[in-house]
C-alpha cells in the first residue's frame, strides 16, 4: 500500500474524531454510575493489553521499560490526568462544551514552547494564542454561569492535553508512535492501580453493552489516528482533529439534547481559528527550515 496517500490520512484523522466522540458519549453515560477513575483504568488496561501483543511482536519486551522514566511518566500523569478531567467535566457541563475545551490543547503548546521545548514563537502566534484563549473566555464566562466549576474541571482537561502534548513532541524521536502509546497507557494503568480497590463498583447489566464499546471504539479510535499521520504529514493530517466539535455538536443535540448558545459558538470559533493558524504556520515554518 502507498503510504503517502493524505486523502486517506484525513480519512483517517476524520474517523478517528469520530470514534473519540462516540467513546465519549459512552462515557458520559457510564460516569453517571461508574467513577471517571474506574473508567479510565479500564480504557487503559484494555488498550495495554491489545497493544502489547501486537509491539511485543515487532519491538520486543522494551515497551515495558519506558524510557527516559521521568519525562514518560510526567507524560503518563499528563495524559490521566487529561483524560479524568474530560470524564469528571462531563458530569456537570454539555457534551459539546466539554469536548470543544480540549482543542486549547495546541494553543498550550504553543504558549509553554519556549520554556518547555527551547523553541522561539513569533508575534503571530502569540496573537493567535491570545485570540484562541479569548474564545476560552467566552465559553467560561466567570461570573455568569452558575457551573463554572464544570467548566474549570473542562479547561483542565485541555491545559492537561496540552502538556502530554508536549511530552509527544520531546519523546517523538526516541520511540515509535505504537511504543509512545503503550507507555502512556502502561504509566496510566500503574499510576491507578493502587486506587482501584477503594472505587471500584461492578458494572451494571446495563452497562455492559457500553463499556464493551467504549473500550472498543476507543482501541478503533487510536489505531485511526495512529494510522492517519503514516499516509501524510502532520501538518496536512493535524488540522482535521477539529472536527472532533462537528461531531460533538451532532451527538450533544441528537443523543444529549444540548445545543452551544451563541456566545459559546463564537469561543468555539476563535479556538478552532487560532488553532489551525497555529498549525498552518508551523508548517511553513518547518518547510522554510528544509
Amino acid at each position: 500500500m502507498n503510504e503517502h496517500n493524505p486523502l486517506l490520512g484525513i480519512a483517517m484523522m476524520i474517523s478517528a474524531m469520530a470514534l473519540f466522540t462516540t467513546k465519549d458519549a459512552f462515557a458520559k453515560v457510564m460516569v453517571l454510575d461508574i467513577t471517571p477513575v474506574q473508567i479510565i483504568w479500564m480504557q487503559f488496561a484494555f488498550t495495554l493489553l491489545v497493544l502489547a501483543i501486537v509491539t511485543i511482536r515487532k519491538h520486543g519486551f522494551a515497551v515495558f521499560l519506558p524510557t527516559p522514566f521521568f519525562l514518560q511518566m510526567l507524560r503518563g500523569l499528563a495524559a490521566v490526568g487529561g483524560v479524568g478531567s474530560f470524564y469528571w467535566a462531563l458530569v456537570y457541563i454539555p457534551f459539546t462544551d466539554a469536548s470543544a475545551m480540549i482543542l486549547i490543547a495546541p494553543l498550550v503548546v504553543t504558549a509553554l514552547s519556549p520554556l518547555m521545548l527551547g523553541e522561539k514563537i513569533g508575534m503571530r502566534r502569540i496573537l493567535a494564542v491570545v485570540i484562541g484563549f479569548a474564545g476560552v473566555l467566552l465559553i467560561l464566562r466567570p461570573g455568569f454561569r452558575g457551573d463554572l466549576v464544570g467548566y474549570l474541571i473542562a479547561l483542565t482537561t485541555g491545559l492537561l492535553y496540552g502538556l502530554n502534548y508536549i511530552g509527544n513532541r520531546r519523546l517523538a524521536k526516541l520511540h515509535p508512535p505504537l511504543v509512545n502509546i503503550a507507555h502512556t497507557v502502561l504509566f496510566g494503568v500503574v499510576l491507578l492501580i493502587a486506587v482501584m480497590p477503594f472505587v471500584w463498583v461492578n458494572p451494571l447489566p446495563a452497562h455492559s453493552f457500553n463499556l464493551w464499546a467504549f473500550l472498543g471504539i476507543s482501541l478503533l479510535g487510536h489505531s485511526c489516528m495512529v494510522s492517519a499521520f503514516r499516509f501524510g504529514q502532520a501538518s496536512v493530517i493535524a488540522p482535521y482533529q477539529y472536527t472532533v466539535i462537528l461531531f460533538a455538536t451532532l451527538i450533544g443535540y441528537f443523543y444529549f439534547g444540548t445545543f452551544p448558545d451563541l456566545l459559546t459558538w463564537v469561543g468555539i470559533v476563535l479556538i478552532v481559528a487560532a488553532g489551525i493558524f497555529i498549525a498552518m504556520r508551523e508548517s511553513e515554518l518547518a518547510k522554510a527550515k528544509t
